[in-house]
């Protein structure tokens, strides 16, 4: 459960190559390296 809602199995490879090439967005994600999106089964959940 604990790998579904914190996306620990979510490879973030394909995202990095696609934004090498972006001027924007390849100067915020180094910085942010590694941070997934939580997933939550309900509004309510994502809310607590």
């Amino acid at each position: 459960m604990v790998k579904k809602i914190f996306n620990l199995d979510f490879d973030l490879r394909p995202f990095y190559e696609d934004i090498k090439s972006d001027k924007i967005l390849s100067k915020i994600v180094p910085k942010l390296k590694g941070l997934k999106s939580p997933i939550t089964s309900s509004v309510f959940e994502a809310m607590i």
